[in-house]
């Protein structure tokens, strides 16, 4: 998808397997269980990749503190919850 094709899209900055700081767009957020999860795509060059992934996340003031989802119970429940949810136009 690329970036002329959407209206907006907001991005951070996390570090890769790689070790390198790297953009992501974010693609949505939701609850669940009283957490937060965020589903973010890497952004290479003016497209944003097809493979997405799923991260947990908490805010401690303004900053955004990411988790990977360790635990395979947790990230299944949150992966099918999201799956479910309606598409927005």
């Amino acid at each position: 998808m690329a970036f002329e094709d959407m209206i907006e899209v907001e991005t951070v900055m996390l570090p890769g397997e790689d070790g390198k700081e790297h953009e992501y767009a974010i693609l949505d957020d939701f609850q669940l269980d009283g957490k937060n999860y965020m589903v973010i795509a890497v952004i290479e060059g003016d497209e944003i990749a097809e493979e997405m992934e799923l991260l947990r996340y908490r805010e401690e003031g303004d900053d955004m503190i990411f988790d990977i989802i360790e635990d395979e119970e947790e990230f299944q429940r949150a992966a099918e919850f999201y799956d479910s949810l309606p598409i927005e136009d």
